[in-house]
């Protein structure tokens, strides 16, 4: 088990690029410009949109895993697919905090390169280093578009370990505003 976790440290770091992926799932988070260091509904500094105050609710779903075949991991696939999409909710009150994704979430692991932007549609590759004690540099693809009613991204992270073979993980982050906060 201590395997299975110190390769999926990667993958829990870069599914959850925004940062508000990491609260307690059902948590109502009120973001507040200037509260405090972190940014509770960080939006990427690359897009001129900008979501209008509101509740949003974010739903994360697996969309695909693939591990190889005979690999002492390989029962991790069918247990992530059978997860259900998790859900939490929002409150955004006034402008959110415009973040470098890569640099604020990723801690210096990786570097960011191909970044095109059409409109509010945005694709982007990073490349990441190890980010623990004998976890594998990985890639991650991210491509999504932002409204002002939210964003919906799609990630795909590759990774190779030298025991196990290639790792594929996608999932799928929707953010839609759901109404006026409560």
């Amino acid at each position: 088990m201590y395997k299975v976790a110190k390769l999926l440290l990667p993958v829990a770091a870069a599914v959850a690029v925004p940062a508000f992926a990491f609260s307690s799932p059902y948590q109502d988070v009120t973001a507040e410009v200037g509260d405090d260091d972190e940014p509770d509904f960080p939006w990427p500094d690359f897009l001129s949109v900008t979501p209008q105050p509101g509740n949003y609710e974010m739903e994360m779903r697996i969309t695909d895993v693939s591990i190889p075949t005979g690999s002492e991991m390989e029962y991790m696939a069918d247990a992530l697919m059978a997860e259900p999409p998790e859900t939490r909710s929002y409150c955004l009150e006034g402008e959110p905090e415009r973040v470098d994704w890569v640099n604020e979430f990723m801690d210096g692991a990786c570097t960011a390169a191909n970044l095109q932007v059409d409109g509010n549609r945005f694709t982007q590759t990073l490349q990441c280093r190890e980010m623990a004690a004998g976890a594998p540099a990985f890639d991650i693809r991210m491509s999504g578009e932002g409204s002002e009613q939210g964003m919906d991204l799609q990630m795909t992270m590759r990774m190779h370990d030298p025991s196990v073979g290639k790792i594929t993980f996608a999932m799928e982050v929707d953010l839609q505003r759901t109404g006026d906060c409560e």
